[in-house]
């Protein structure tokens, strides 16, 4: 059974590292984390780009 984690966010880059790392050590290989990022700077996207997880799965929010 696959595991889908959906975490949204708005302007969370300083805490989106630290949420992510304790969200995928509690996740398998075969897991996912999908982060939505609703702010259009999209900074926490970038942080999480940058964590170079397989599992991560970065979409940009609506904006609203």
């Amino acid at each position: 059974m696959k595991i889908s984690v959906a975490l949204a966010a708005y302007r969370g880059e300083q805490y989106i590292a630290e949420q992510l790392a304790s969200v995928l050590s509690q996740l398998g290989p075969g897991d996912e984390v999908i982060v939505s990022d609703d702010d259009a700077q999209g900074g926490c996207l970038a942080v999480a780009r940058s964590i170079g997880d397989p599992r991560i799965v970065c979409l940009r929010g609506p904006g609203r």
